[in-house]
């Protein structure tokens, strides 16, 4: 967590490309809780088998920055119920940027899964240019459940993959005003 990353004191994370934190258990792998950035050039892994398995947790009322390289990876590998890969929560609005750059991947298995929700308002701009991936029925690819002040935009491929459940999948589930 931010909050530790510093001797136990708030502080800035940066993973390299040989990089790797891997957890496996409900909750996060990853987490950005106080006003501090991760910046991810390796592998964030939750493997967790059961339901709400998170690869990176960025709680609001903080102010910071996630910046995922290219060739960079955020992988909740197993099933379960409600994992996220990226989730933004809390009872406060979070404030920075979460930039997933060209070449970077961000992948979610389970049902009823997220490769990124945003479920708090947040202030800043989200910019989503590396591969999404959603994986099991009733998976998603990008959720916004809140306000953005900011921008939001793609730049790249968002798979949802239900290996033969095709009817979890239709275009006009999505609503372009809302999400």
């Amino acid at each position: 967590t931010t909050s530790k990353a510093s001797g136990g004191t708030p502080g800035n994370i940066t993973l390299t490309s040989d990089g790797l934190v891997s957890v496996d258990r409900t909750g996060a792998a990853a987490t950005i809780d106080s006003n501090n950035s991760i910046t991810n050039g390796g592998n964030i892994q939750n493997s967790f088998a059961g339901n709400g398995a998170i690869g990176l947790h960025i709680l609001g009322g903080v102010s910071g920055n996630y910046t995922q390289q290219s060739n960079a990876f955020i992988n909740v590998t197993c099933g379960g119920l409600n994992n996220s890969a990226i989730l933004v929560d809390g009872t406060a609005p979070y404030t920075g940027t979460i930039d997933l750059q060209f070449g970077s991947v961000v992948v979610s298995h389970g049902a009823d899964s997220a490769a990124l929700a945003i479920k708090t308002p947040m202030i800043g701009d989200v910019k989503v240019n590396g591969a999404i991936n959603g994986i099991d029925p009733g998976a998603n690819g990008v959720v916004v459940s809140a306000p953005i002040t900011g921008t939001l935009t793609t730049g790249n491929v968002i798979f949802l993959g239900a290996f033969g459940v095709s009817s979890q999948y239709s275009s006009t589930l999505v609503d372009p005003g809302t999400g």
